[in-house]
This record gives structure tokens, sequence and C-alpha cells, in this order.
């Protein structure tokens, strides 16, 4: 008897609550059945039903719009749009329209959604601004649009395509601010009309007026507020605030120098005041907590093809097929048993190099890696210094045997004039080592050597990060046998110290691929050193990051405005001392920070 009572009062609760349910869903179509109710029929007839035409939004005013997704395979950018390597989740574009949305998917944590949507949309919008600028000049119109789904599959309000932007209303002052030009120095005016650099005096009181009128409209603006502005000021007077190397080409994105030191000031400005944050601590999951401290490399990423500008060709050469190709890989094959890698010297090696291109980067590129070994296996002449470099050229096209001699000579000198004018300053390290530099002439190799080296000591990074000595008749087997090789690239200085070594050698996962016959002096061996991070899809090794980035820029000149070719770094988190993943900025600022005093320096000391 209980039970069955139980059971209707149960039955009775249900009913009630799906009768609501169906009076609710009653209510909201109330206006459908109103009109439905007005129409009149003619006796004998059936009522006409139209099909509701569904609201397309924003999409309605094209019929041909087209999409592609960066999901199964590596999106290309449509290229007649623009030409870039920058890789958006979704692109969604018309070409009756000139109109394209560029839609990026954003996962945060949920309760901090909403606050993510405004901050992720002008860090979104300053990403694509260069592209959009370039796609504006071809006639189109771009609209970045971000969508933010919560870990937990929450999504957003601006998971809807909007015909407007997204609410960003307490940084809408962005675009109607302007930089008070009337308020500087008057030497600051004078660079700015004849296009000069600014003196760094005059450069730091920019820097403090600018703060100072951002603050009048926001008392701690965030990162995308200084790169709109650093970008408005930089756009305006490239020669006078750009970030370029000595030959004029743009360091990154061109503003960053100026980016970090606004950001820097407006930090120090609002030091003391903790009201105006707009920064939340971010909540760890538990995933976090329990997984280990270091990711997997699970697929090929951006940091893969980074700086690379024919990294997987997809068109085969004319006249040439898969199996035309194998051929011809294993001719070569054939013929260094044969001849060994002199051949690679021959035309018809080159030859074949050159047309198994595509061949070589279809190996190189696939998932899982393969070993160097494996590579070495199926393409030998890829470990020529010749072989390397032509591949390198194709791959970035640039001659990195020819420009890094031309660089490390000029350049090198430069660095070392700079430390050793400058001597005060230095650590015992740097001392040390200015001292080994003046007991002796220095020759062509010598000050290749110490530059690098100072600029290791300046980073404070440690020298065996890149540098391994090794006695003078070392050989191949000697030093494999005898050493513990690391993984990741090193350079092998045969000698009593890294200055007076005259011969060279180059390993890659533990095993020397290059030895000192095939490598004449020291900017040879840093160019094969280098090239194989490209060639082979390496990453820089932490411990050696911002000297390889120097590298990079300052030497091969290799500057692309985003992504990076370091990985995340590691350090202690000081809230709960694990080991964590610290963000890597597309430009090191340690860098831009050297070359900028080293432009000061050489701008006080020539005038």
């Amino acid at each position: 008897m209980v039970v069955e009572e139980v059971r209707r009062q149960e039955e009775t609760a249900r009913h009630a609550r799906a009768v609501a349910l169906v009076r609710q869903g009653h209510w909201m179509n109330w206006e459908k059945e109103q009109q439905l109710s007005s129409t009149f029929v003619r006796e004998g007839d059936k009522p006409r039903t139209s099909p509701s035409a569904p609201d397309l939004g924003p999409l309605k005013v094209a019929r041909d719009w087209q999409m592609q997704v960066d999901l199964d395979q590596r999106l290309i950018f449509p290229t007649e749009i623009v030409t870039t390597t920058l890789r958006p989740d979704l692109v969604l574009w018309s070409n009756s329209q000139k109109l394209a949305y560029l839609i990026e998917l954003m996962v945060p944590w949920e309760e901090a959604i909403e606050e993510a949507i405004e901050e992720t949309f002008e860090r979104k919008k300053l990403r694509y601004a260069n592209l959009a600028a370039e796609a504006e000049d071809r006639g189109w119109k771009i609209k970045v649009h971000p969508v933010e789904v919560g870990c937990r599959g929450f999504v957003a309000t601006s998971g809807q395509l909007p015909s407007t932007q997204p609410n960003v209303s307490n940084t809408s002052w962005i675009s109607n601010f302007s930089v008070p030009w009337e308020k500087m120095p008057t030497r600051l005016s004078q660079a700015l009309a004849s296009g000069g650099m600014a003196h760094p005096e005059d450069r730091r009181i920019m820097i403090r007026t600018v703060v100072e009128e951002m603050r009048v409209h926001c008392p701690n603006p965030n990162r995308a507020a200084f790169g709109e502005v650093a970008r408005a000021i930089v756009s305006k007077y490239p020669a006078t605030f750009a970030d370029k190397t000595a030959e004029g080409e743009q360091l990154g994105c061109g503003y960053y120098s100026l980016l970090k030191q606004l950001k820097t000031r407006v930090e120090h400005v609002n030091r003391d005041n903790v009201s105006s944050r707009i920064r939340q601590p971010r909540k760890r999951s538990t995933r976090e907590n329990n997984e280990g401290d270091v990711a997997i490399k699970r697929a090929r990423s951006e940091l893969d093809s980074y700086g690379c500008i024919n990294w997987q060709p997809t068109t085969l050469p004319e006249g040439e097929t898969t199996e035309t190709l194998e051929t011809k890989r294993q001719t070569m094959s054939t013929v260094f048993r044969s001849a060994g890698p002199q051949a690679i010297e021959t035309t018809d090696v080159n030859t074949y190099m050159s047309l198994t291109y595509i061949y070589q980067r279809h190996m190189l590129n696939s998932w899982p890696a393969p070993t160097l070994c494996e590579v070495q296996e199926h393409w030998p002449f890829l470990f020529t210094k010749r072989g390397l470099c032509t591949h390198f050229h194709t791959l970035t096209d640039i001659e990195v045997d020819t420009r890094l001699s031309e660089a490390l000579l000029t350049k090198g000198r430069r660095i070392l004039n700079f430390f050793q004018s400058q001597r005060l300053q230095w650590n015992k390290e740097i001392e040390h080592l200015l001292r080994e530099c003046d007991s002796a002439k220095l020759n062509h190799n010598q000050i290749v050597t110490a530059a690098i080296l100072l600029l290791m000591k300046y980073f404070q990074e440690k020298e065996d990060s890149i540098f391994i000595l090794a006695d003078a008749f070392s050989t191949k087997m000697s030093v494999e046998r005898e050493m513990t090789l690391p993984i990741t690239p090193r350079v092998i200085a045969l000698g009593n110290n890294f200055m007076s070594a005259s011969r060279w050698m180059v390993s890659l996962e533990g095993k020397v691929f290059y030895e000192p016959e095939q490598m004449h002096d020291f900017a040879s061996t840093l160019a094969v050193f280098f090239a194989s991070y490209y060639v082979f899809n390496l990453e820089y090794q932490e411990s050696a990051s911002i000297t390889l980035e120097m590298i990079q820029r300052f030497f091969v000149r290799i500057n692309p405005d985003m992504g990076t070719k370091c990985p995340a770094k590691l350090g202690t988190s000081r809230k709960t001392g694990r080991v964590v993943k610290r963000k890597v900025t597309s430009v090191s600022p340690r860098i831009t920070t050297f070359l900028q005093r080293l432009s000061e320096f050489e701008w006080r000391t020539s005038n």
C-alpha cells in the first residue's frame, strides 16, 4: 500500500512537470499560432504553408560563401585574398562581396569565459592586423571573430557570428586615441621630420608622455591596447621607431621593443596600485596538477615550419612521378657508396638533389619523425655541407653559408667593439673573455667565435649548450666512443680551447654527422649547425634558445612577424613550487634590449 501510494504521487508530479513544459512550449510558439489562426482557407482547400527561410544573419549578403578549416590537414590561407603563413581555425569568405571572416577558437576556463572575450578579441585583432591591412589594399574586408567555448562545453555569447563587432567598450578609446606629439621634445620632433633615429633620452620622454596620456582613458591598459598604440606609432614613423636590423630589414613585427617599453612603464607607474588590475590569477585544472611537467610533442606544428617558405611543397617537378623520384634516390645512394660524399660536387647529383626536394621533405616532415640515421640511410648527400646548405636555400630562400660568412665578420667586430668599449658594465666571465681577446691579435675565426661566446655570456647561457671541446686530433669515432653527446645539435671544437680551435664537427642526436673535412672555417661550421634546425625540423634547445634566436635574427636575418623556433621554457612557480611552462614571445625581450643598447652605443660613438 505504501509503495503504491509513493508511486502514485511520483506519477502525479511527473505528469504536472510534463504539462508545464508543454504549456511553456505552447506559449513560446504563441505568435506563430496567432499568425496561422488568422489565415482564411476556402472550403475544401488545404492551408498553404510556406517554409520559413532560415535567418542567415550577416551571411545573407552573398550566395558564394566558401570555407576552409584547419582540422585534418594544414590550412592554406586563400591566395585570392592574400598570401600569408598565418592559419586561423576557420576561414569563411565570399569572392563576390570581397568579405572574409577569420574564426579563432578559444577554450578558456568556464568561470572566466565572459571576461576573456574582450581581451581575446583585441589580441586576435592585433595578430591579424597586418594581414587585414594587406587584404584591404587588395579590396577585401577582413573581420576577425574569436569564439569562446569553455573546457566543459559551454559556448559564450560570442559564439554566434555577429553583424557587428564584439563589445569592447572598455577599450573603445583606442580607436580615437592620438599621441600628443606637440608635447614631445624639440630634438625628437626634428628627428621625426628628418626620418632620423630618436635620441635614447628623447625616446624615454616619449614613452612617459604616451603612457600618461593613455592612463587618462584607462588607468591600466592591457597588452592589446599597447600593441595598437605601438603599431600606430611605428606605422607613422618607421625610420625613427621601428625595430630593424642594420640592413634595414624589419625585426619581427617591428614594434615589439616599443610595446615592451610602454608596458614596462605602465607597470612601474602602477606598481603600488592594486585597484586597477585587469589580470586575474589563472585557475589550475586537476589535469595540470596531476600530469607531468613536460609536454610530449605529438604531431607537427607551426614551430617546424617557422621561417620557411617552402616547407612542404605539393607539386611534383614537371615530368616526374613518385616512381621516377624513388629511382633517382636509389641512384644517388649507389653513387654515394661508390664515390663517397665528394660526389655532391658533380652536376648530376646536384640536379637529382634539386628534383627530389619534395621527396626529401615528405620524409623529413612525416610523423612520427624518422631518426636522422634513417634519413641518412635514404638521403646520404643531405649530410654533406653542400647538400644541407642547398636544401636550406630551397627551404628558406637564403644562402646560409654566404650570408653567415659575411655577417659574422662585420657584425662580429661590432659586437666585440661593443663589449670592449664598455668593460666596467660587464660581469667577471665577460671580462675574462675580453682579456683573452686582448692577449693576442685575433684572426677571422677567433673574432667570430669570440662574438658568439660574448653573446652567450651576456644572455647568461652556458657555453656547453652549443659548444663541446675535444682534443685537437680527435676523430668521429673517438668522439662518439669517448663522449656522451647530447641529443640536441652541438658544435664540437677540436683544440685546447674554443678560441684556439681550427677544426670543428657538428653532432646531432648524439652522433657526429658532419666532419672537419667538409667545413673549412668556423663560419661554415656555424652555417651547418644552424641550418640543421630548419632542415631537420628541430627546436632550439632551451638552454641556448636566446643565442640561437640572436643568430637567426641578427646574422641570418630570418625575421617572421609571428611564431618562434623556441619551445616553451620551464620555470618554477612561486605560488605552487611546481615546474611550469613559461609563455614564449615571438621575439625575445632580451634580444630587443640588446639590439637597442647596441644601436644606442653606435649612435653615441658615431656622433
